[in-house]
């Protein structure tokens, strides 16, 4: 199996999530361990402009239940958004815990303008598993056809352009991840 398949990439996120889940326990103990883990996750769900942390969900559920992953990522974005939302009422401190979270609160708590953030985030996000979804049922049938092809195209420059903006946006707001 290559280093591309998607098998092997939803294998490494798996790794890396729960290799950190591992350390974020460690080093705040199972309650705060665990909810950091889940806010960080619901950042790369909801201020990523790719599937990247849905894949991690989206990705078993089409191969188990063949549900296209843009629609198991509205599931995805539902429980990211309860885990925010319970998190910023109920224990917003959690935020302060690392540098990471610390710039989501930033994020999630200025609408204007760093939920622009979160708007390409969810457009590119939705718009990178339709890509992905065509392209799997093109795999699975054997076939591209060339409605397929320009689809392919279109989604690409798309994206694309969300990529760019996403990129200006955060270059323009001054935000920093910081590592």
């Amino acid at each position: 199996m290559r280093g591309d398949h998607p098998i092997v990439k939803f294998l490494i996120l798996l790794g890396i999530l729960l290799a950190y889940a591992v350390w974020v326990v460690h080093e705040y103990g199972l309650e705060h361990g665990l909810l950091v883990t889940l806010l960080t996750w619901a950042f790369f769900v909801t201020a990523t402009p790719i599937a990247d942390a849905g894949f991690l969900v989206d990705f078993p559920v089409r191969l188990l239940f063949h549900l296209p992953m843009r629609k198991s990522e509205l599931i995805v974005w539902l429980i990211a958004g309860v885990s925010i939302l319970a998190t910023l009422l109920l224990n917003p401190a959690v935020y302060q815990l690392t540098p990471l979270l610390q710039l989501h609160y930033s994020i999630l708590t200025h609408p204007w303008p760093y939920w622009l953030i979160i708007s390409l985030s969810a457009l590119g996000t939705f718009l990178s598993l339709t890509l992905a979804d065509e392209m799997l049922d093109s795999l699975e049938e054997h076939h591209f056809t060339r409605r397929e092809a320009v689809l392919l195209i279109i989604f690409t420059l798309v994206l694309t352009i969300i990529l760019i903006l996403y990129h200006h946006l955060l270059r323009t707001l001054s935000v920093t991840i910081p590592l």
